[in-house]
């Protein structure tokens, strides 16, 4: 099973590519992008948002940590650290699953930045395709768009 994603600020162009890949190949419509690799999408009027609120909560419940209480910091800044040789050993295997769960969590979000980065030169690029300028980052008018550019610009 293949499986593609795609958008449009146009609802003209949006109905008439539907219609031309329903003919080209065997598809289904599924509706609006709700989850795509463990990502939330929504979107509204305002915009659309991206979090992982779902894979949050699931991991802190595979861990047995979902009634654990919140904290700004983990812990007070002045502990002192030492060896507690009374309390029993950490589990090793948890431990790295935690840990590579976690570096997985913080990693999307610099994953996503590339990506709309990415896409905001691309986009760049074909605004400027009438232009002799290839490179948009060198472009002046380029660092204007990024700065004006909304997530609506990158369905």
């Amino acid at each position: 099973m293949d499986n593609i994603i795609f958008g449009a600020t146009n609802d003209s162009l949006y109905d008439d590519f539907s219609n031309l890949m329903q003919v080209e190949f065997d598809m289904s419509m599924m509706g609006e992008l709700k989850f795509f690799l463990r990502l939330q999408i929504k979107q509204t009027n305002e915009g659309i948002y991206i979090h992982q609120t779902k894979y949050v909560k699931e991991l802190l419940k595979k861990f047995k940590m979902d009634d654990a209480k919140q904290r700004k910091t983990p812990m007070y800044p002045t502990t002192i650290l030492r060896l507690d040789e009374e309390s029993k050993n950490v589990d090793e295997k948890t431990y790295r699953r935690m840990i590579g769960s976690l570096l997985y969590l913080t990693c999307r979000s610099n994953f996503m930045m590339m990506n709309q980065a990415i896409l905001m030169m691309l986009k760049a690029q074909v605004i400027d395709s009438r232009s002799s300028i290839k490179n948009p980052i060198q472009d002046s008018r380029f660092k204007r768009r990024n700065q004006e550019a909304t997530s609506q610009d990158f369905i």
